[in-house]
């Protein structure tokens, strides 16, 4: 007899116990493990095919998906200086022009004398406004004789305005001139006296009022156009989004469920709110599916959520081309066994047994034919991946030489596909790269406006089996921002 490893020593007296056990009518009934090694020994290979009655019957389970939501909860950031800004440069020049004396014996011309200055901390919006103003005081004298005087001044009028948000998406601005100081402060000499000129400011404002606050509450709202970024948003994220794998086309389709956006605030220079949407997902293989968009943005409804990001929940689709690769890269060509009970992989298919994968190997050397397994898929959420577990024969043989042979490989077999089958869900499924890619995400809404986002993360949940591969209940996390430049 020949020199035998224990290892396979070991297996072939467990291969002739078990066997044994379970066909005692067999011929092979009486025969031990040792003469089933020295009959192994005596040839260089053996061809074995026991597809009739040993490859796992291909099946499918139905299952029924019900998709959770998905949320994309966006930031909207406005800098406080943007605005500003923007209020800047649309008033400007004469503001006030008052050129009849006859009626009050007073002309006036009031310009914006210098830029806004707005702050803006909780929801409360405060302004000042230089104003420079120029008058001519008609005076009489005694009763006989008049004289006009020229005077020049500037103050800046302040405001204060609450900003809310309508059930139309508009912002209510409502301002209200809380008072002024003096920047340059004359006054009129009549019979050697001064005479204060604050009437004539006081005049000024209170024909002005409702102007001046309107102006201010216009800026503001059409530079603050959050329907306009909620109307986007809302269209944007119902436009399909083209995901190109190896073998085919898919598309994520977004159907939006409703809309929230959170109260608008000011902190630390910045103007802030998220508008929230809710949504279901869908993914379609094969060509672009047709959509109708629904432009009819919902009413606007508060949220007092703080939380950030988006949840989108999918299933990821992942052929039987794709497992069948990943599986050839692992095990294709490499020589599995020890001393002359070495067999080459030359390729491998998998299919669908209900919850379980089928795998079919064809194999080359000490043994010709091939072997089947089963296993599991699951999502390993420790480097998220989808590998395999529970990986193990489904004999129904008899044949105690088969067995044999076959248990020599078992714990190589499984050992190999248990920790060499991994397929990276983070960082290289196509899913997740080509949603990191897409206008959803990054996107120029108008001008000055853009939307930035990325993928942090992906979590994962239940693996079905289907017909075409398996589909995995995939999480994607990650940050999408609305920023006006």
């Amino acid at each position: 007899m020949k020199k035998v490893t224990i290892p396979i020593l070991l297996t072939l007296l467990w291969a002739g116990f078990c066997t044994n056990i379970n066909a005692k009518n067999d011929k092979e009934e009486d025969e031990d493990s040792v003469s089933i090694m020295k009959k192994i020994d005596k040839k260089k290979s053996y061809q074995i095919d026991l597809e009739a009655e040993n490859k796992p019957t291909e099946s499918y389970a139905d299952f029924t998906h019900t998709p959770r939501t998905s949320t994309f909860k966006v930031p909207i950031e406005l800098l406080i200086s943007t605005l500003q800004q923007k209020l800047n440069q649309k008033f400007t020049g004469l503001l006030y022009d008052d050129e009849k004396i006859e009626d009050d014996s007073l002309k006036l011309k009031a310009w914006k004398q210098g830029d806004f200055k707005i702050q803006y901390e909780g929801n409360t919006l405060t302004a000042e406004i230089p104003i420079k103003i120029w008058a001519v005081k008609r005076i009489g004298i005694a009763g006989l004789t008049y004289t006009d005087r020229e005077v020049e001044g500037a103050i800046d009028v302040k405001l204060k305005s609450d900003l809310n948000l309508g059930k139309n998406w508009c912002v209510i601005s409502q301002s209200t001139i809380t008072g002024y100081t003096w920047i340059q402060k004359p006054t009129m000499k009549v019979a050697g006296a001064d005479v204060p000129i604050t009437y004539i400011v006081d005049k000024l404002i209170a024909k002005n009022k409702s102007k001046i606050e309107k102006m201010v509450d216009d800026g503001v709202r059409q530079n603050l156009p959050l329907k306009s970024y909620a109307q986007n948003l809302w269209e944007q994220v119902q436009q399909p989004v083209p995901v190109k794998a190896d073998t085919y086309q898919a598309w994520i389709k977004f159907i939006p469920q409703k809309i929230a956006i959170t109260p608008i605030v000011g902190a630390n220079g910045k103007i802030n709110s998220t508008i929230g949407i809710d949504c279901k997902v869908e993914v379609a293989v094969g060509i672009k599916p047709n959509v109708n968009i629904n432009k009819q943005l919902p009413d606007c409804k508060l949220s007092n959520s703080k939380e950030t990001g988006f949840e989108l929940n999918i299933l990821g689709d992942v052929p039987f081309s794709i497992l069948d690769s990943v599986a050839m890269q692992n095990l294709k060509g490499k020589e599995l066994g020890e001393g002359k009970h070495v067999i080459t992989v030359d390729s491998i298919s998998m299919f669908g047994c209900v919850n379980d994968l089928g795998i079919e190997l064809f194999v080359h050397g000490f043994m010709n034919g091939k072997i089947y397994l089963t296993g599991t898929p699951y999502f390993d959420k420790g480097d998220k991946s989808i590998k395999m577990k529970d990986v193990d024969y489904k004999m129904k043989t008899k044949n105690l030489l088969a067995k044999a042979i076959n248990l020599i490989f078992r714990p190589i077999l499984k050992n190999k596909i248990e920790n060499g089958f991994s397929i990276p869900m983070k960082n290289n499924f196509y899913l997740i790269q080509q949603m990191g890619q897409s206008k959803v995400l990054n996107n120029k809404w108008a001008d000055n406006v853009y939307t930035t986002g990325k993928i942090n993360d992906v979590e994962g949940g239940n693996i079905y089996v289907t017909p075409s591969g398996i589909q995995a209940e995939l999480q994607l996390e990650g940050q999408i921002n609305v920023s006006v430049r």
